[in-house]
């Protein structure tokens, strides 16, 4: 626009503070300490939130397309209640006494209807031409919308009164310039910069002494680093060991009590596909078998599993299932045979004593 008319705008307000003086200009002392100004431009509209006449809380919000009054004004009063509970939760529960239109539209008349009703607030409204000198011609001849123009007359009259505005862009208010304080805040800028240069000079030489230290511990950590790995493989190895003595498992003697055909069914029931022993970190030992067994030792799988049993050895079976694969050996059966540690055997064995029962008490006899 400015550039069209070969102008220079000189002021760049905020819509609802130039509307907001205007407001405080028509109401004076009747002007309540805290109120909600309602200024509708249009599609638009702006929600000002007046304290103690500063203008503390401001929103524009978007009217429908429906261009009834009695939708607008529900639009309008909705925006409103979410407006006062965000400005009175900013302000701590000052409360809003007051909420001024601008205009006397027939929309701001459904306003004034609609308002006390759904919010409870006392409403006024104030007409912006009405608070300007105009001639009689210009009176008479007023723009269509005059309540759109409430934000222009306001900063018109703040220009014309003393030409200051609470923000504007393109003049903004500055703070006065302080006293310079050159002269001292140089020698104390070069004190400051001595101080730092020594420090930084000391510190540079400590750094350059824990330099050398690490240099020289690197070195050392690398000759030594053959040890080190040297030390891991040995104590590899001997925890290995540690492990299989740990066990305390003679596996000869495991293998002949699975050879005795009391305990395992001889070959002609049973063929081991896969048979793994293994040490346990807390003692004892640990077999794993996958069998391939016959219709007949099937038949007594469950004595197999019973007999292997004992006070020193545990059985975990997961069941028969059939093997199509193997005619002669129709059924896969997987066991898994736990050696019992000596520290465990006697856990057994203590358990077992105790849950046996007592000898009974011979009744007590009596003499004459």
């Amino acid at each position: 626009t400015c550039l069209a008319n070969d102008t220079q705008a000189t002021r760049l307000v905020l819509r609802p503070f130039a509307a907001g003086s205007l407001v405080q200009r028509a109401l004076g002392f009747l002007l309540p300490e805290c109120s909600l100004i309602v200024e509708v431009l249009g599609q638009e509209a702006d929600l000002t939130v007046l304290h103690a006449n500063q203008v503390v809380f401001m929103r524009t919000i978007r009217l429908p397309s429906n261009p009834q009054d009695s939708v607008l004004a529900q639009a309008i009063v909705g925006e409103l209640r979410r407006t006062i509970a965000a400005a009175q939760n900013q302000m701590s529960g000052v409360a809003i006494e007051q909420v001024v239109l601008c205009g006397d539209s027939s929309l701001q008349q459904e306003l004034q209807t609609l308002i006390p009703q759904e919010l409870s607030l006392q409403t006024t409204a104030i007409q912006p031409f009405e608070q300007v000198s105009l001639s009689p011609s210009f009176r008479d001849n007023l723009p269509e919308y005059p309540e759109r123009y409430a934000a222009l007359l306001g900063m018109l009259q703040d220009e014309a009164d003393s030409g200051a505005h609470t923000i504007s862009f393109l003049s903004p208010r500055q703070a006065p310039a302080p006293p310079s304080n050159v002269g001292r805040n140089t020698w104390i800028g070069v004190t400051i910069a001595a101080c730092l240069l020594m420090a930084s000079i000391v510190w540079y030489m400590n750094l350059r002494g824990i330099d050398n230290k690490i240099a020289d511990q690197t070195a050392l950590s690398a000759s030594l680093e053959r040890f080190v790995k040297e030390d891991k493989e040995l104590s590899k190895k001997l925890e290995e060991i540690s492990k299989f003595t740990r066990g305390n498992v003679v596996w000869l003697e495991e293998l002949a009590r699975l050879s005795d055909t009391q305990k395992f069914p001889g070959a002609d029931k049973a063929i081991a596909n896969r048979v793994l022993m293994t040490s346990r970190t807390e003692g004892g030992g640990r077999i794993s078998m996958e069998l391939n067994i016959s219709d007949k030792a099937s038949e007594s799988w469950a004595d197999l599993v019973k007999n292997l049993k004992d006070p020193g050895h545990r059985v975990q079976d997961t069941g028969r299932k059939g093997d199509k694969n193997n005619r002669d050996y129709p059924w896969l059966l997987n066991q898994t045979i736990t050696v019992l540690s000596a520290t465990e055997k006697q856990k057994v064995q203590a358990a077992a004593k105790q849950s046996s029962p007592s000898n009974a008490a011979k009744p007590a006899t009596k003499t004459d």
